[in-house]
């Protein structure tokens, strides 16, 4: 990742990492990363820090209504909350900072797992071996 240059690398980006739609600019665009660029590797990541992941488990600790939420904010983390949500539960004595390490974890591979759910053309991409 580090040794790239620019054209060598196809970045999609959001706020919290999320894929929350079977349809739209997420999913189109890994799509078309795949079918018109030929890319060979998705990589799907989080990060430290995340004020996306980190709202989410305060809404957990502070069980805040993701509907009462201003904006398309409340449904950003509605989409992060079961991540949340897991990690509270898997380490409900360990700190914020702690169990946002581990929802981030966990939002990444919920992430996966629909990018490969919701797009034949992903789970093509993913099955073919080159």
């Amino acid at each position: 990742l580090f040794d790239m240059r620019p054209g060598d690398l196809f970045v999609l980006r959001n706020a919290g990492n999320t894929c929350a739609s079977n349809k739209g600019s997420l999913i189109g665009s890994a799509e078309y990363s795949i079918t018109h660029l030929r890319t060979k590797v998705l990589v799907i990541t989080g990060h430290t820090k995340c004020g996306a992941v980190t709202a989410a488990v305060e809404a957990v600790h502070n069980n805040i209504d993701l509907s009462s939420v201003a904006g398309s904010i409340g449904t950003l983390l509605a989409d992060i909350i079961d991540a949340a949500k897991k990690a509270v539960a898997t380490i409900p004595n360990a700190t914020v900072v702690e169990q946002v390490q581990l929802a981030t974890k966990f939002n990444v591979f919920n992430t996966i797992k629909k990018l490969i759910q919701y797009s034949d053309i992903v789970y093509t991409g993913v099955k073919v071996e080159e």
